[in-house]
């Protein structure tokens, strides 16, 4: 399969060099070639300004706030100024970013978004002031951040379909 996507890249390569030795400079402004998206993998870049709203889903049984923010924290702190990538192309399309006592954060979406870790986390925080509530006196927090491209969520749920972890955070690509 490796040979024969390589067999591909370099045809679309050939073509590409060739279509640009035939065109001039305003013809080329309007020629697009979309084969080459299905040959080299697209990583859609989005910031936490494509944040869009909040759905809180916070309940008695929910994660407990602290374990939310703690693991927040520690995501931010090993992997900030990293890239949180959707790379997960089964089932659920979400990556476990978090996994910290009772809180399980997730991020869903179009695979291959990426987005700054410590943006996410400042997403997380927000999360945490619009939602969390109090119960029995414990505080806990449930809900999503929905972005243009997807959401991140607070919850207790776990990704079957999930990469090893990193001393409970996600080892994030770079």
């Amino acid at each position: 399969m490796a040979i024969l996507t390589k067999v591909i890249y370099l045809i679309l390569l050939s073509f590409s060099l060739q279509l640009l030795t035939y065109t001039t400079v305003t013809t080329a402004q309007v020629t697009t070639f979309t084969a080459a998206a299905s040959v080299r993998p697209v990583h859609l870049l989005h910031s936490r300004s494509d944040l869009e709203s909040f759905v809180c889903q916070t309940s008695k049984t929910s994660p407990f706030n602290t374990h939310a923010i703690f693991g927040t924290n520690d995501m931010v702190q090993s992997q900030g100024h990293h890239w949180c990538t959707q790379d997960n192309r089964y089932g659920s399309q979400c990556v476990q970013l978090v996994d910290y006592g009772t809180a399980s954060i997730v991020m869903c979406g179009e695979l291959r978004t990426k987005v700054r870790c410590k943006e996410l986390g400042e997403a997380i925080m927000e999360l945490s002031r619009n939602c969390a509530r109090s119960f029995d006196g414990k505080v806990r927090l449930a809900g999503r951040a929905i972005f243009s491209w997807g959401y991140i969520a607070v919850g207790q749920w776990r990704v079957p379909d999930q990469p090893k972890k990193y001393n409970g955070v996600l080892k994030v690509k770079t």
